[in-house]
């Protein structure tokens, strides 16, 4: 088993034994730290991920942003093609169960550029300081990150058990701009 292997499994196991008060107490603080944001009020276009499993509930950020007037985004997953479209939502309606069970955008959504995006919220399963990320292994944000704007904001939002001191990166690996768990808020230099 590779490093990154053991890394990937021992930080989602970690993450798994979490209990449902720990998880939700320490949601709601990483949820405040990417409110205090000025990425978040500059942010007009969004794309967010769906919690699954034992991810940081990031979803009630999205009513907030519906609130604040922001133009809403949630993926695809194009299991075939092992790609990401995107598209807008204006309410939870838009969203059913797709690939792995993950709530996503419906399919009959009209598929939108991902240049429109200001800030995206990325899913992962480890993290270093310096930005660097190890996903789930199929690659699906590794590909799709490329087709947005340069100026796109990448925000990882994590718990601190998901935080290492170096990931072993290949050239695919797409960084992210800005890490955000419980403790602490992440300004990276990785792009």
């Amino acid at each position: 088993m590779s490093s990154s292997e053991e890394q990937r499994r021992t930080c989602l196991a970690r993450r798994d034994e979490l209990d449902p008060g720990e998880h939700r107490l320490r949601s709601a603080k990483i949820r405040q730290n990417i409110l205090h944001l000025s990425a978040w009020y500059e942010a007009e276009a969004v794309l967010f991920f769906l919690p699954f499993r034992s991810e940081v509930d990031i979803a009630p950020l999205l009513l907030k942003a519906w609130d604040d007037g922001k133009a809403v985004y949630a993926s695809r997953c194009i299991r075939s093609s092992r790609e990401l479209k995107i598209a807008r939502i204006i309410s939870f309606d838009d969203l059913s169960a797709g690939a792995w069970g993950i709530k996503e955008a419906k399919p009959e959504l009209a598929e939108v550029d991902p240049r429109v995006l200001d800030l995206v919220f990325v899913p992962g399963a480890v993290f270093d300081p310096k930005g660097h990320r190890l996903g789930y292994g199929a690659g699906f944000y590794d590909r799709f990150l490329p087709r947005c704007r340069q100026d796109a904001l990448r925000l990882a939002p994590h718990f601190s058990l998901q935080l290492v001191d170096a990931i072993a990166v290949a050239a695919h690996d797409q960084a992210m701009d800005i890490l955000v768990n419980e403790d602490e808020v992440i300004v990276t230099a990785a792009r």
